[in-house]
């Protein structure tokens, strides 16, 4: 859900707040830095402009949990739900329109996109039959690599204080990172914050 959050920062500020010590959260969001987001480009399924406000590199949404004062438990690479799913719907919104048909066919469209004929319904339905356990596959070659497309991270509500802030190039005592995507590698910057006394 943090993907559709105007504001996830404040989010999980609030999740923290609420949460016990100890507690735990459980964050999953489309893996923007993986393979399949690359290799499908604007057709990648998970890509869902626009209601997906925020697309989150590994790396960042780590740092983003850290600063909002939760410690990174666990990190998987895997979605039986999303994954495999997702290679068939991207591969198809790469050679047919329009995007997400197979989506919106198996989720019975609720008449929120045009119904596709028969012939394409019945073409879309086998491409999902034949599809799947190659999605399937594929899907679990990336975890084995940890590289899925959808990453779930688990969080614990630290007992120190929040400690990281993200800034601008150019900043004392930073970490440079660098975000690939389409092959455009865009800089970011990560600082560690004075720890308030």
């Amino acid at each position: 859900v943090l993907e559709h959050l105007l504001n996830p920062r404040e989010t999980l500020d609030e999740v923290r707040r609420i949460l016990r010590p100890g507690g735990r959260i459980a964050v999953a969001v489309p893996n923007l830095e993986r393979f399949k987001a690359r290799w499908a480009g604007p057709a990648w399924f998970h890509l869902d402009l626009p209601r997906h406000i925020f697309h989150f590199p590994l790396p960042a949404l780590g740092l983003l949990l850290e600063d909002c004062g939760f410690r990174i438990a666990r990190v998987r690479h895997f979605s039986l739900r999303q994954n495999p799913f997702g290679w068939v719907q991207s591969a198809l919104n790469r050679i047919q329109g329009p995007r997400n048909a197979l989506y919106h066919l198996l989720r019975r469209n609720n008449g929120k996109a045009p119904q596709p004929g028969r012939a394409a319904q019945a073409s879309m339905r086998l491409a999902y039959a034949a599809g799947m356990p190659l999605g399937l596959f594929a899907s679990a070659v990336d975890a084995l690599f940890s590289r899925g497309a959808t990453v779930e991270v688990t969080a614990l509500k630290a007992s120190r204080p929040p400690g990281l802030a993200l800034l601008r190039p150019g900043s004392s005592a930073e970490k440079r990172h660098l975000f690939r995507w389409r092959h455009r590698e865009i800089p970011y910057t990560i600082r560690r914050a004075p720890r308030p006394a």
